[in-house]
C-alpha cells in the first residue's frame, strides 16, 4: 500500500486537520430595506422590508427604471420601520436628483430627500433626514444631515449656492447618496461615526469620540415612519420647497455600501480543541474554541486525547525553498501563495496516542503515546475508494481516517 516512513508524509497528516475552513473572509449581506421606487407596487411591496402605503404618487425615469417623483407640497409615501433603523451601524443610501428652478436656495428643504420619524412626531426631533438648507434653525446651512442626535452642516447660514454644496459636480444630475454610521468607528474611517458621501465624495462627518452612543441608539432603535416628503404628518408644505426623483433607496444593517463586509481577521477563535477521550467507541468528538493557548502551556492531554488546530486567516506569502537557502539569491528557487479562505490547522504533529484514538490502530514503528504517527498511506488518510482523490478534491471514504474525522466533527 505504499508505505510512507518519512516524516513529511504527518504533514500531510497535519494537513488533513485543516477539516475546520471558516467562512470567507466576507459575508454577504442583504438590505432590511429595499425599494426600487419605480412604481407604487414597489413601494406597497418592496423587494425587502415592510409595506408602505403611498397616493397621488407620479413615476418618471431614474437609473433603473423608473423613479419616484417628489413635488414640493404634495403628500406621496410612508413606510413603517416598527423596530426603527439598525442602531449600532447601519447604510441609508439611494439615487436622487434635484429639479430646482435656479441655481440658489434658501430655507428649509430644498429639497429634504427622505424623513425618519417616529409616528406623529416632529422629524426635527427623531430618527433623521438630509436636506439642501440655507438655514437649519440653528445658524448653520449648507448640506443638513440629521441622524438620531446628531446635526451636521456644511457652514454658516445664508446665501447658498448648489454649487457650493455639490462642487465639481453637476447638481441637476443624477447622484449617490450615502448616510453610514458605526458607533464604534466606520470600516473604511475607524476614528468616525458618521459620514454623509456624495458618489463616494465626503461631504459631512462626525468623530465617533464625539457622539452620545446611548442616545443615538436609543432614538434610531425607536419606531419609525419612513416619509417622502416629510409633510405626510403634520409639517408644513415649505419643508419641502424643491421637486426631485428618488430611485433605489436602501437600508443596510451593515456602514459597508453594497452590504460586502469585510470581517476583522480575529473574528474566530484563535485555536479549535478537539476532543478525543471518547476514543473509537465515540458517535462524536466534541469541538470547542480557544482565544488564547491554556496559561500553562499544551500539556500532553492536548497531544494524545485533544488536537489542537489554529486558525490561519487570509493572506499572500512568499514560499521560498529551504533546500537552497544557501545559493545565490537569483538561484533560489520561491513562489507567491495567496490564502482566500481562513482556516484551521494542526499546531503539533499528529501523535499515535491521537491516530489510535480515531483509527484504534496504531502503525508506527517507534511506538510513544507522544511520537509523531509513521507508517501511514495516502489509503489510510483518504480511503482506497476510487473517487477519493484528496487534495485533488474534497471527497474522502467515510471509513478512512478524514472521514472518520469529519463525520464525528460535524
Amino acid at each position: 500500500m505504499n508505505k510512507v516512513k518519512n516524516s513529511w508524509l504527518n504533514l500531510i497528516a497535519l494537513l488533513v486537520l485543516a477539516l475546520f475552513a471558516a467562512n470567507a473572509a466576507q459575508k454577504k449581506r442583504t438590505p432590511v430595506y429595499h425599494s426600487t421606487l419605480d412604481s407604487a407596487a414597489a413601494i406597497e411591496t418592496p423587494a425587502v422590508g415592510a409595506t408602505g402605503v403611498c397616493w397621488n404618487v407620479d413615476f418618471r425615469a431614474g437609473v433603473k427604471g423608473n423613479a419616484l417623483y417628489v413635488p414640493a407640497g404634495t403628500s406621496t409615501v410612508k413606510v413603517p420601520f416598527n423596530d426603527g433603523l439598525p442602531a449600532q451601524k447601519g447604510c441609508i443610501e439611494f439615487w436622487a436628483k434635484i429639479l430646482p428652478s435656479g441655481p440658489s436656495f434658501i430655507d428649509g428643504g430644498n429639497p429634504r430627500f427622505f424623513n425618519f420619524t417616529a409616528p406623529g412626531a416632529d422629524a426635527c426631533s427623531t430618527g433623521g433626514f438630509l436636506e439642501a438648507n440655507a438655514n437649519n434653525g440653528g445658524g448653520r446651512g449648507g448640506w443638513h444631515l440629521w441622524l438620531s442626535n446628531v446635526s451636521l452642516t456644511t457652514g454658516p447660514w445664508g446665501a447658498w449656492q448648489y454649487s457650493q454644496i455639490f462642487g465639481d459636480l453637476d447638481y441637476a444630475d443624477w447622484h449617490h447618496y450615502a448616510i453610514k454610521w458605526n458607533v464604534q468607528g466606520l470600516s473604511a474611517s475607524p476614528d468616525m461615526g458618521i459620514v454623509f458621501e456624495l458618489d463616494g465624495n465626503e461631504m459631512l462627518s462626525q468623530p465617533k469620540d464625539d457622539m452620545d452612543v446611548a442616545a443615538f441608539c436609543a432614538t434610531l432603535s425607536q419606531p419609525l415612519e419612513l416619509l417622502f416628503p416629510l409633510q405626510y404628518n403634520t409639517r408644513l408644505p415649505s419643508d419641502c420647497r424643491v421637486p426631485y426623483l428618488i430611485d433605489e433607496f436602501k437600508v443596510w444593517d451593515s456602514d459597508v455600501i453594497g452590504g460586502e463586509e469585510p470581517e476583522q481577521p480575529q473574528t474566530e477563535p484563535l485555536y479549535c480543541v478537539i476532543d478525543l477521550s471518547g476514543g473509537t467507541a465515540a458517535e462524536s468528538y466534541p469541538v470547542t474554541y480557544l482565544d488564547a493557548a491554556p496559561a500553562g502551556g499544551w500539556s500532553d492531554e492536548y497531544k494524545t486525547n485533544k488536537i489542537v488546530l489554529r486558525r490561519i486567516d487570509p493572506g499572500t506569502y512568499t514560499q521560498t525553498d529551504s533546500m537552497g537557502s544557501d545559493l545565490a539569491p537569483e538561484l533560489q528557487r520561491s513562489r507567491t501563495t495567496t490564502i482566500s479562505k481562513a482556516f484551521y490547522i494542526g499546531v503539533f504533529e499528529l501523535t499515535q496516542a491521537q491516530y489510535q484514538n480515531i483509527t484504534g490502530e496504531n502503525p508506527s514503528r517507534y511506538k510513544g503515546d507522544t511520537r509523531p504517527v509513521e507508517y501511514v498511506s495516502y489509503f489510510q488518510l483518504r480511503g482506497d475508494w476510487p473517487g477519493s482523490l484528496f487534495p485533488v478534491t474534497n471527497t474522502v471514504d467515510y471509513l478512512s481516517f478524514m472521514g472518520v474525522m469529519r463525520a464525528r466533527t460535524g
